[in-house]
């Protein structure tokens, strides 16, 4: 996903992309998908906000 991800945003499209843990079990989830996030923002030089 992230390799998709990372063609789309270097084509300047905006994205947004919602996270909700939905409970326990989805913490882990949710935190590894953040952090691969930030390291694609870092990688491509982009601005990532949070709402």
């Amino acid at each position: 996903m992230l390799p998709a991800l990372k063609n789309i945003l270097q084509q300047s499209v905006p994205i947004t992309i919602f996270s909700y843990g939905g409970g326990q079990d989805g913490i882990i989830p949710i935190v590894r998908t953040l952090q691969h996030l930030k390291k694609l923002v870092e990688e491509l030089n982009i601005k990532l906000t949070k709402e």
